[in-house]
C-alpha cells in the first residue's frame, strides 16, 4: 500500500516534471499539503490479483455504440480537443468526433463498416497553409481523408451580412460549416494492392515532411502510402503505395514516432517489433523489442497477440511505448530514450538498435469506476494517447489522457478515458507538463525538404527521389523515371483486360475484380430483409415438390436476432426467435421413432451466440415451416407445446454445421469459436414410452413429447471430442489458432472443412475419433506464397454431384468473391464474384455465409441455386451507394456460374440430385452412455 511518502514523492516529480522546482518554498508547501490531502482522499489506482496496478477511466462516451478505433486531435486551442473514433453500426457507419466530455460535436456517414482511422496534424500544402486531417479505411478498403475546418471548429459562422458568404451556393455555404470536409481527389480505393487490412496509422516525415499512412494486412504485410496533393487539383490529395514489405507474422496493431522515423508493429505472436520508417529500404530490416506477455508468469510462453499500440512523448528525449495484450487483458509500457539524433545536414542516420534504447517499466490493467457504474472491461479495441490537455466542458485537464475504445463484459462498447497522470503515478514513470516539453503541433521538421532528381525530371512527380540517378516509384508506374504506367502488379489483368492507367484494369465482359481473375455471374433474386447483421443461410430440398424449398437466413443482432425462413422468390414466410442467431443448416432424414417405427424427419439448426447452444426445429415437409421438437417445460396444455431443442456446446460458439457419418449413419453437430475451438456432439433421438396422459408425464431433463402419431420423446446430444484448429499442422508463422466460424461436412465422403479465417480452409476426419493433430491445409491466404484465398475466409458449402463429384466453395470476404474446388482432390479450380442485377438488386460484397445445391428448386432454380449473404444492401436509386439498414440473400442459378463465359470447361449439372440420398431407414445403433458435456471454455 502506498503511504504518504511514497505518494509526496510522485507529488515532487510531477511537481518537478512541470519545472515549478525554482519556486522552492512553494513547491515544498505544496507537496506537503498535497501529501496530506493524499492521506484522506484515497488514490484511483488499486491492485489487482494479476500484480497489475489498475487505472481508473474518468468518463465514459454514450456513442459511438460499435467502436472499432480512437485516436485524439489536438486543436491549437486545446479547449477545441477532440476524440475521433470509428462507428460501426449499420445505419450509422463512419467517424464521429466528440469532446473529452463525450458530447458528440459531429459525425460523417460511410457506406461500409470504418474498421481504422488516425489524425495527422499540420499537413503543409503547396501553397504553405496547414492543414488537420482525418484518414480513414472501411471494410471495402476504401480510404477516406477529410480535412478539419479549423473555422466550423470554432463555431465561426459567417453571417448573413456577409457578402461573399451570401454569394455562394447552397452546398458550399453546407461545406464551409462542416467540421470534416473530405479533400481526397475522388474515391480512393487500395483494393489493388490490399483486401484484408487490420491496421493503421499515419507518419509525418521527420527527413521530408512528407506525411504517410502504413496499413497492416492479415497476410502479415505493411503497406505505405504517400498522401500528396494533386498536381492539377491544389488542395486536393492523392494516395500512392510507395511500397510493401513483409512481416513475420499478422500485423495486428502499428504506431509510428514521428521525431524519430520509427514505426512500430504489434503482431500476432505476442511480439513488438520496430522498422525504419523513411521508405528507402523496400524490405526493412526490423528489431525485436520483445514480447511483453512473457514478463506476466501465468502467461508467459502462451500464444498471444499485440491488439493495440501507441506512444506517449514526455520530451524529445523520452516517450514511452504502450502495447496492449488481448490475451492479459494488460497494458504493458516500455521506456524510449533517443541516444542519438538525425542530422538533417548530414542525413546521418543511425540504425535503431544504435539511435534508440527501450527499456520495461510496467505494466496496468484498467480499472472500474464504480462512483460513475462503468462496467468491467472485457476487451480493449483500439486506442490513443497524447501528452497535451484534452479539456471537457469545465475546462478540466491533466499532463494528457489516454483514449481507449473497450468492449465491456455486457458486450457494450464504448471509449472510455483515462489520464496518463494516473498511469504515471501507478507506475512511477514520467508525464509531460500540458505539452509544454513536447508539442504535436509545433513543426520538428525545420530542415526537411523533399529530394530532388532533376536529372530524373524528379521522378515525373510519379514517384519518389531516393537518390539523384533513383527513383522510388508508385505503385502502377515503371521506369528508371516513372514515366509509363504498367499493370504488372495486378498480374497484367489476368489476359482478361485492357491496362488503362497504374494498377487499373479495364475487364472483360464475364470477368471483374482488380486483376480481372475472377468469374462474374448475375443473381436472379434477393431475399427480403434479413436483420442489420445477417450471416449464414441454408436450402431445404422439398422432397417432392421441388418449387416449396425454402431458404433459411440467420440474423445475428442481439434484439432482433433469429432464424427466417424465404420462398425461393424472396418472400419471408416464417421468423422464429434465436439470440444472436448464426449458422443455418438443414439436416435431412433425422431418424425420429414412434412407437419403435423409424418416421424420418428434417432438421433446420442454427447457433446461438447469446446461450452457446446449437437450437434444432423440425421442417414440417409439406409447406417447408419450423415446428418445435421437445416438450415446453412447464407446458400442461392437450396436445402440449412444443420447442426447439437445445445442444450446449461446451464453448463459445461463433459458428456450426452438420455431419451425417456415412460409416455408421449418426448425426452430429459441430460447432466453432474465436478462439479456434471445434466441439462435436453426437445427436439422437429418445422415445418416451407410451402413457395414458399424453404431455403430462416429464423425462429427468423436464421435456417431453405427445404421443397419437405425433412425436413422443426428446432430442438429446453426447459431446464426443473438442479439438483446437490446426493441431501440429500448424506453422509457426500460423500460431497462435485464431477465428473460426464457417464450416460445413462431406456427408459421403466422411470430411469436414473449417475455415480458419487469417489462415485457410482445414480438412478433417469428420468421425468422433478422426485425427485431430495432422490435418490437410486445403488452401490458404498467403497470396505470395500460391494461396488462393483472402482473408478473412468465412462460409463454406459442397455441391454435391454424381458419387465423389462435385465442388467444394468458399467466402473469401477480402475480394467480395468465392473460391471454387473440386471435392474429392480438393484442386482450387477459379473464383467468382456476383455482380448487380435486373432491377433493383445489387452486387455482393463482403459475405459472410453462403450455401448451394444442384436439386432442382422449381422454376426459377431448375438446375439449382447458390445464395450468399449480403452485408451491404444498396438502397434502389442511392446515388451515392447509400447503404440500406439490413442486409440480405442473393440467390443465383447455379447453371450460371457452371456455364460462366470464360471458365475452361463447364461444371457438373445435376439437377436430379436428391439430398435424402445421403440416408437409409436403419435406426443408427444406440449412442453410448452419455458423456458430461465439458464446462464452457473462454
Amino acid at each position: 500500500e502506498a503511504t504518504w511518502v511514497i505518494r509526496a514523492q510522485h507529488i515532487l516529480k510531477q511537481v518537478r516534471w512541470c519545472g515549478h522546482t525554482r519556486h522552492t518554498q512553494t513547491s515544498v508547501l505544496l507537496v506537503l499539503v498535497m501529501a496530506i490531502a493524499t492521506v484522506w482522499i484515497p488514490l484511483t489506482v488499486c491492485t489487482t490479483s494479476t500484480t497489475a496496478p489498475t487505472v481508473i477511466p474518468f468518463e465514459q462516451f454514450a456513442k459511438p455504440t460499435k467502436v472499432a478505433e480512437v485516436a485524439i486531435y489536438v486543436a491549437s486551442n486545446p479547449l477545441r480537443s477532440l476524440v475521433v473514433s470509428t462507428e460501426g453500426e449499420t445505419s450509422e457507419t463512419g467517424i464521429r468526433l466528440s469532446r473529452s466530455d463525450g458530447v458528440e460535436v459531429y459525425n460523417v456517414e460511410h457506406l461500409a463498416d470504418t474498421k481504422m482511422l488516425d489524425v495527422l496534424h499540420n499537413y503543409r500544402l503547396r501553397n504553405g497553409t496547414l492543414i488537420d486531417l482525418v484518414v480513414a479505411l472501411d471494410e471495402n478498403e476504401e480510404l477516406y481523408i477529410y480535412k478539419i475546418n479549423a473555422k466550423a471548429l470554432k463555431g465561426a459562422k459567417p453571417t448573413e451580412e456577409d457578402e461573399e458568404f451570401e454569394n455562394r451556393n447552397e452546398a458550399e455555404k453546407e461545406r464551409e460549416l462542416k467540421l470534416l470536409q473530405n479533400v481526397a481527389l475522388g474515391r480512393i480505393s487500395l483494393r489493388q494492392s490490399i483486401s484484408n487490412s487490420k491496421a493503421l496509422t499515419s507518419y509525418a516525415s521527420y527527413v521530408t515532411g512528407e506525411f504517410y499512412v502504413f496499413v497492416g494486412t492479415k497476410n502479415n504485410l505493411v503497406l505505405q502510402i504517400l498522401i500528396h496533393e494533386d498536381d492539377e487539383n491544389p488542395g486536393r490529395l492523392e494516395a500512392s503505395v510507395l511500397r510493401v514489405f513483409k512481416h513475420v507474422a499478422r500485423v495486428d496493431s502499428l504506431e509510428t514516432d514521428n521525431e524519430a522515423g520509427i514505426l512500430y508493429m504489434g503482431d500476432s505472436h505476442g511480439e513488438l517489433w520496430a522498422v525504419d520508417a523513411e521508405p528507402k529500404e523496400k524490405q526493412p530490416k526490423g528489431l525485436k523489442i520483445g514480447k511483453p506477455d512473457d514478463r506476466l508468469p501465468e502467461f508467459a510462453g502462451m500464444d498471444t497477440k499485440i491488439s493495440g499500440v501507441t506512444i506517449y512523448t514526455v520530451n524529445h528525449d523520452l516517450a514511452y511505448l504502450v502495447a496492449y495484450s488481448s490475451k492479459s487483458n494488460i497494458f504493458h509500457v516500455y521506456s524510449i530514450r533517443s541516444l542519438a539524433k538525425y542530422d538533417p545536414v548530414t542525413h546521418v542516420r543511425l540504425p535503431i538498435a544504435d539511435a534508440h534504447k527501450y527499456e520495461y517499466v510496467g505494466n496496468f490493467a484498467l480499472g472500474v469506476n464504480e462512483e460513475l457504474a462503468f462496467t468491467p472491461v472485457d476487451k480493449v479495441k483500439g486506442f490513443d494517447v497524447t501528452n497535451y490537455p484534452i479539456y471537457n466542458a469545465q475546462g478540466k485537464g491533466k499532463m494528457g489522457v489516454l483514449a481507449i475504445a473497450i468492449k465491456d463484459a455486457f458486450k457494450a462498447q464504448a471509449v472510455r478515458l483515462v489520464y496518463w497522470s494516473d498511469i504515471a503515478l501507478a507506475l512511477g514513470i514520467e508525464a509531460a507538463c500540458n505539452g509544454s516539453d513536447y508539442n504535436i503541433r509545433e513543426s520538428y521538421c525545420q530542415h526537411c525538404a523533399i529530394p530532388t532528381c532533376p536529372q530524373m525530371n524528379n521522378c515525373n512527380n510519379r514517384g519518389r527521389c531516393l537518390s539523384d540517378a533513383e527513383c522510388a516509384c508508385f505503385a502502377g508506374w515503371v521506369g528508371a523515371a516513372c514515366s509509363r504506367f504498367s499493370c504488372s502488379d495486378v498480374s497484367n489483368c489476368s489476359g482478361h483486360g485492357t491496362c488503362i492507367g497504374p494498377n487499373r484494369c479495364e475487364c472483360e465482359h464475364g470477368w471483374a475484380g482488380p486483376l480481372c481473375s475472377l468469374v462474374k455471374v448475375i443473381p436472379t433474386v434477393e431475399t427480403g430483409a434479413s436483420g442489420a447483421d445477417a450471416d449464414d443461410p441454408a436450402i431445404w430440398v422439398h422432397p417432392t415438390t421441388p418449387d416449396k424449398s425454402t431458404i433459411l437466413g440467420t440474423t445475428k443482432s442481439h434484439d432482433a436476432g433469429g432464424l427466417r425462413v424465404f420462398r425461393t422468390d424472396g418472400k419471408e414466410i416464417q421468423y422464429e426467435p434465436v439470440g444472436h442467431a448464426n449458422s443455418a443448416d438443414v439436416l435431412y432424414d433425422f431418424p425420429f421413432t414412434i412407437g419403435g417405427q423409424i418416421v424420418p424427419g428434417d432438421l433446420a439448426m442454427v447457433g446461438s451466440r447469446e446461450t452457446n447452444e446449437i437450437v434444432i426445429f423440425k421442417i414440417e415437409p409439406t409447406n417447408g415451416r419450423l415446428e418445435g421438437i421437445n416438450h415446453k417445460l412447464g407446458d400442461m396444455t392437450e396436445p402440449p407445446s412444443l420447442e426447439a431443442a437445445r445442444v450446449p456446446v461446451g464453448i463459445k460458439i461463433y459458428g456450426s454445421c452438420d455431419y451425417r457419418s456415412p460409416r455408421t449413419g449418426k448425426y452430429y453437430t459441430f460447432a466453432t469459436s474465436k478462439k479456434g475451438q471445434i466441439a462435436q456432439h453426437e445427436l439422437y433421438w429418445e422415445e418416451h414410452e407410451r402413457t395414458t396422459s399424453p404431455g403430462l408425464e416429464y423425462d429427468e431433463a423436464g421435456t417431453s413429447a405427445t404421443e397419437n402419431g405425433r412425436l413422443n420423446g426428446v432430442l438429446k446430444s453426447r459431446h464426443v471430442r473438442t479439438f483446437v484448429i490446426g493441431g501440429k499442422a500448424r506453422l509457426p508463422e500460423m500460431r497462435p489458432a485464431s477465428m473460426v466460424e464457417g464450416c460445413v461436412a462431406d456427408h459421403e465422403l466422411g470430411v469436414a472443412y473449417f475455415a480458419e479465417e487469417a489462415v485457410g480452409i482445414w480438412k478433417y476426419d469428420a468421425e468422433p475419433e478422426g485425427d485431430v493433430q495432422t490435418p490437410t491445409l486445403v488452401d490458404h491466404t498467403d497470396l505470395s506464397e500460391g494461396g488462393n484465398l483472402s482473408p478473412d475466409v468465412e462460409g463454406l458449402t459442397i455441391l454435391y454431384g454424381e458419387e465423389t463429384d462435385g465442388y467444394l466453395i468458399a467466402s473469401t470476404q477480402g475480394i467480395d468473391g468465392f473460391a471454387v474446388y473440386e471435392r474429392l482432390s480438393n484442386k482450387y479450380m477459379f473464383s467468382f464474384v456476383i455482380g448487380s442485377g435486373a432491377g433493383d438488386i445489387d452486387e455482393v460484397t463482403h459475405t459472410d455465409g453462403i450455401c448451394v445445391t444442384s436439386s432442382n428448386l422449381g422454376p426459377l432454380f431448375p438446375l439449382g441455386a447458390f445464395v450468399a449473404h449480403d452485408d451491404i444492401n444498396t438502397e434502389p436509386g442511392s446515388i451515392e451507394g447509400k447503404a440500406a439498414p439490413h442486409a440480405t440473400y442473393k440467390i443465383v442459378s447455379w447453371a450460371s456460374i457452371a456455364e460462366a463465359p470464360g471458365l475452361p470447361h463447364p461444371l457438373v449439372l445435376y439437377p436430379s440430385y436428391n439430398p435424402r440420398r445421403q440416408t437409409d431407414q436403419q435406426t443408427p445403433p444406440p449412442p453410448e452412455e452419455a458423456a458430461t458435456p465439458p464446462p464452457l471454455l473462454d
